[in-house]
């Protein structure tokens, strides 16, 4: 039991890594709508809120961070 929990969290922290690691394929509108959504210490903004910061469509914003996960899902799970 013990080892597998060991191993859980050691595959977790890979995982972890290669996702970041995957940060670095993505463009920089992706990486700036992904950190105002989600890496913001106060909370994320909105689709409609970082449009507006980004000078996008809410549309854009959403695809944006679509591809995002997509390319960061390919990259971390190989």
């Amino acid at each position: 039991m013990v080892a597998d929990t060991q191993l859980d969290e050691t595959e977790e922290e890979s995982l972890d890594q290669r996702a970041i690691k995957a940060m670095a394929y993505l463009t920089k509108f992706e990486k700036e709508v992904l950190e105002r959504r989600y890496m913001r210490l106060r909370g994320g903004q909105g689709h409609r809120r970082i449009a507006k910061a980004l000078h996008s469509t809410e549309e854009d914003v959403r695809q944006a961070e679509a591809r995002a996960f997509k390319r960061i899902k390919l990259f971390a799970c190989q």
